[in-house]
């Protein structure tokens, strides 16, 4: 499923010409499919918190945006997942026989791919809306 993801990923980004270098939409890509892999482990985070009220994210140390140290604290949760998406599927190596695997599927399967990735990509933005007004409401009280 995660196949899916990241080569539809890749096919939208790639379809935009503005980049200014070879091959910047494999960054975006990147880049795109680690926060939404980070929307979901912090959706998983906040169901737990609230089922078994244990107290998991106010314990991070990630305060304000200004701090060094949020930085350095964001940075523990963003590259682990980066630098394994990296691994398996960006680098060159293994980008090209993926790509070439995933364009020799049928169309059928391509096209419950691209129904995959966008309710994929809905359902991250349903996550962040429901997150920001969790964040709105626990701020209020």
């Amino acid at each position: 499923m995660l196949d899916d993801i990241i080569y539809w990923a890749e096919y939208y980004l790639a379809k935009r010409q503005d980049h200014s270098f070879r091959g910047g939409w494999l960054s975006d890509t990147l880049f795109l499919i680690t926060i939404c892999l980070l929307f979901n482990l912090l959706t998983l985070f906040y169901c737990v918190e609230l089922y078994l009220g244990w107290d998991i994210i106010q314990h991070i140390p990630i305060t304000s945006r200004r701090e060094f140290s949020s930085w350095l604290y964001a940075s523990l949760f963003f590259i682990p997942v980066l630098s394994l998406l990296y691994y398996k599927y960006f680098r060159k190596s293994r980008w090209r026989p993926f790509i070439k695997s995933y364009s020799h599927k049928s169309s059928r399967e391509k096209i419950v791919g691209k129904i995959i990735f966008w309710s994929y990509m809905a359902r991250n933005l349903g996550e962040l809306h429901s997150l920001l007004v969790l964040l709105q409401s626990l701020e209020r009280s």
